[in-house]
């Protein structure tokens, strides 16, 4: 190997620079200079080991605020916190280093040949800071000192002048599927530093607990493999280079780029093509031949703490496996299929860029086949992919997080398995979301930018609130409509309105989320003050009925100024915790809280463009599932259709997802969602193994909606399982409990089986063409999402189902969906003469609704365990009884 330096020569240290999360270097020009086009005239930045912290005025308007610390978690990473103080007095501007923790930088670089080799010495000690004086060049000599530090490495080191940079340096041998053999150097001034790099290449990965470590040339960006970046030639600025002698002009890089920058021969077609590289490195992972690398820039720098979720990943660098995921280059069913492009027959679509409410949906020819949500198989209610080991982290934060990894397994399975499908066979992977790879793909800033579609390969990632929108209107059988969107936050915004017309959905207008600016995240606020979780929004929807808005939360929730900064504080003395007694103030400020929301949303539309008496109105999103905003909106805009769909939550996205990537491809999809059964169904087969496997008495039933409908009758608490399972929150009589809607004591009943508070309300299912008799303005409602008035005539013959302000949500059941389900409710109706059972679902507080029959057997099991629990199950076309009930 060549000597590095001439005896004598001078080595000088360069300023450290400011890192994101990752690596990347950031400018701290360019972060002041940000700073001050966002209208921030003085400030004090502060790049501390534990985040960032913002000084300002305290005159600075919350919407600059907000949109400066967006930027800021734009800048060094969402993953990074930012610190927001106040104060009178403050500098012009400043931004202050004041990290602690102490950075060793190892150098690297990835040579093919001896020629390289030699460029690439004197390259590895300007890139440590320690930069050659001038006439300083390499020659042919010995190291000072060298040693095998393990078979295949060797370690040596070089003194010039005060300096001694230490080097290690070993050949990574070809791989059978692409991986190309090359040599690779390593260069510190920091020997522990090298010996944690060895440590790595061995799989024996140790902490590095007092310091970080940049791995620089390591970009970071290349999330399969470890990718060392390419040294920029002299007059070209390329984000990527290819070596032409190894590229065999495939063509698959041009089908993976999400933004189609690159010709047929893989090079870039032009500038303007250059400049709209999204640096996400996927034709660099994708190549089968590893014959592209990204060329050496600010990005190209790995801290070892981005590492420390993958550990034995950086032993690729030396020919190992590494870890089992990722996969060191895309699985099959990612990349393109061979052969000419053709009209896709089948479609996944998918919920996995939030980290709540994952969910798949399969689409045949056109049509929906299937759809679930993977806390039904998991058992985790609201579930949510997140990195392992890192809550709170998922695939819109993290770019290093291949798509397959937060595939929804459970739901994958219940959908392909039946119809002995494989992920290869896939036309199309629709994703609901753009992930954090793709983030130069957009501004989180303007609002007035459209956000793109983009395609790589065989997926297809869909804006967030385009799935939402999508999955209303795309399945309302409406032609023409108005579509709003609202939720905690999608890809940049917290709510969305757009118009539908025939096969396209255009932007109308969009409401940025901002730091602490969320429609969905005020209203979440709150309901944590109020003591019931992140997720006991119903609860707040219900209690909201007990009170009167009394409380100002215009500052909070009123259009359009939305932010929750300052809550907790303004109502600390209403903070509740689970538990304990509710009083009348809590109950105000639930009824403040409700109001706020619907005047907000009133005033969204409003400014939208939107006047009553509209062809439609379509409405998605986790917002969509209060009801009581749903019928406020059908009043005050009274348009001739309003839709909503059953998963209006996250995991709709995955219908969303599927029906936009469907018309992407030109695929026509005017299908009209009549009923929400789109889940597994299970034979008589299935259940009877169950029931033996649970070794429960259970006896057969001739016709089970008549005997069931009879002992509702009677007064008993059924347990009903029957068909497919139910898409959405809402259980609508394939996975229910049941009960008679006359007796409010079997109200309260309920209310214990469930662990729910008293003063909770439930729903009815009646019978279609019943529904104008017992409910004021009644329509089709199919999905227990719009509260109607029980006519005052009727309210006290159902009273288990009337709430506090003489409200329902009814679920109008017709035949030809629903045909054993509707048996029950005439068997019920013809006995009793009400046309309605109370129904409500079927799982324990904090557990998903029942799956499979299996689940259906614990779940009634541990309620009957205890006194006054449900009095049988029905599984299909078998009776469980709950012997502690019939002894009592």
């Amino acid at each position: 190997m060549p000597r590095l330096l001439k005896d004598g020569a001078r080595l000088r240290r360069k300023a450290s620079p400011l890192f994101d999360f990752f690596g990347s270097r950031v400018s701290s020009a360019a972060v002041e200079e940000g700073l001050c086009d966002l209208g921030l005239g003085s400030f004090s930045l502060s790049v501390t080991d534990q985040g960032l912290g913002l000084r300002i005025p305290r005159a600075v308007s919350w919407e600059k605020e907000a949109r400066a610390v967006t930027w800021l978690k734009g800048m060094f990473s969402p993953m990074v916190q930012c610190r927001v103080e106040y104060s009178s007095s403050i500098p012009m501007r400043e931004v202050l280093d004041l990290r602690q923790r102490q950075v060793l930088t190892v150098s690297l670089v990835e040579v093919f040949g001896p020629a390289g080799l030699r460029q690439a010495l004197p390259l590895l000690v300007s890139r440590l800071g320690l930069a050659p004086s001038a006439g300083l060049s390499p020659r042919p000599g010995s190291f000072l000192s060298m040693r095998e530090w393990r078979e295949g490495m060797r370690w040596s080191q070089v003194q010039s002048g005060d300096a001694k940079p230490c080097f290690l340096s070993w050949q990574r041998p070809g791989g059978a599927k692409g991986v190309r053999s090359a040599w690779l150097v390593a260069a510190s001034s920091h020997p522990e530093a090298l010996d944690w790099l060895a440590h790595q290449l061995e799989g024996e990965p140790i902490p590095s607990e007092h310091c970080d470590i940049l791995l620089d040339g390591l970009e970071w960006g290349v999330a399969r493999r470890p990718c060392i970046a390419a040294q920029a030639l002299s007059g070209f600025d390329l984000p990527v280079t290819a070596d032409q002698e190894r590229c065999k002009k495939c063509g698959l890089c041009v089908r993976v780029c999400p933004v189609q920058c690159l010709d047929k021969g893989g090079a870039f077609k032009d500038k303007a093509a250059v400049g709209r590289c999204l640096r996400c490195f996927d034709c660099v992972e994708a190549c089968p031949q590893d014959a592209r690398r990204p060329v050496y820039g600010a990005s190209s720098a790995t801290l070892s703490r981005a590492l420390l979720h993958r550990p034995g990943w950086l032993s690729r660098l030396a020919g190992k496996p590494g870890p089992a995921s990722p996969l060191p280059f895309p699985p099959s069913y990612l990349l393109p299929k061979p052969g000419p492009e053709r009209r896709p027959r089948w479609v996944l679509g998918l919920a996995v860029t939030t980290l709540q409410e994952h969910a798949a949906a399969l689409f045949k020819d056109g049509k929906l086949e299937s759809a679930v949500e993977e806390e039904r198989y998991s058992r985790s209610r609201h579930h949510g992919w997140h990195a392992p080991g890192r809550p709170g982290v998922g695939f819109a934060m993290d770019p290093t997080i291949c798509v397959e990894e937060t595939f929804p397994r459970g739901a994958l399975a219940g959908l392909l398995g039946p119809r002995k499908l494989s992920l290869d066979e896939l036309d199309l992977i629709a994703v609901n979301g753009i992930p954090a790879r793709y983030r130069r793909a957009f501004s989180p800033l303007d609002a007035k930018a459209e956000l793109p579609l983009l395609k790589a390969g065989r997926v297809v990632y869909i804006p967030h609130h385009l799935c939402h929108a999508a999955s209303a209107f795309r399945m309302s059988g409406l032609s023409k409509a108005w579509i709003l969107t609202v939720d905690g936050r999608g890809d940049r915004e917290t709510a969305a309105v757009f118009h539908g017309q025939g096969e396209k959905i255009q932007p109308v207008s969009e409401l940025l989320s901002l730091t602490d600016r969320s429609i969905g995240g005020v209203y979440e606020t709150v309901t944590r003050l109020l003591g019931f979780g992140a997720h006991g929004q119903g609860s707040v929807m219900a209690l909201a009925s007990f009170g009167k808005p009394g409380h100002d939360l215009k500052r909070f929730l009123s259009w359009p100024s939305i932010h929750s900064d300052g809550i907790d504080e303004s109502f600390h003395k209403l903070a509740r915790r689970e538990g304990e007694p509710l009083t009348k103030a809590h109950q105000d400020l639930a009824a403040s809280l409700q109001d706020a929301l619907e005047s907000t949303i009133i005033g969204l539309l409003e400014s939208a463009g939107l006047k009553p008496g509209a062809e439609g109105l379509c409405f998605a999103g986790g917002v969509a599932l209060n009801c009581r905003l749903n019928q406020r909106l059908r009043e005050v805009f009274k348009p001739k259709k309003m839709f909503v769909q059953p998963g209006a939550n996250d995991a709709g996205t995955a219908l969303g997802a599927g029906l936009e990537a469907l018309s992407l491809s030109g695929v026509r999809q005017r299908a009209v969602l009549r009923h929400s059964l789109l889940g597994p169904s299970y034979s008589k087969q299935d259940i009877l193994k169950a029931l033996k496997k649970a070794r429960v008495p259970f006896k057969p039933v001739k016709d089970a909606p008549k005997e069931a409908g009879r002992r509702l009758a009677d007064g008993q608490v059924v347990c009903w399982f029957d068909g497919s399972l139910e898409f959405g929150p809402r259980a609508l009589g394939s996975r229910s409990i049941l009960a008679d809607p006359r007796n409010p004591k079997l109200k309260d009943r309920v209310n214990r089986i469930k662990d729910r508070e008293p003063w909770r309300p439930f729903g009815p299912s009646i019978l279609s063409g019943h529904e104008s008799r017992w409910f004021d303005h009644a329509f089709d409602s199919r999905f227990m999402l719009f509260t109607l008035p029980v006519k005052r005539s009727q309210a006290s013959r159902v009273s288990a189902i009337v709430h506090v302000d003489g409200t329902s949500r009814p679920q109008v059941v017709r035949r030809e969906f629903q045909p054993r389900y509707h048996a029950l409710i005439r068997r019920f109706h013809g006995l009793t003469k009400v046309p309605m059972v109370l129904n409500t679902s079927f799982n324990r507080r904090g557990e998903p609704i029942v799956c499979s029959p299996e689940d259906a057997l614990t779940c009634f099991a541990a309620m009957a365990s205890r006194p006054g629990g449900p009095d049988c199950l029905f599984l299909g076309d078998f009776l469980v009884e709950n012997v502690s009930s019939i002894a009592h």
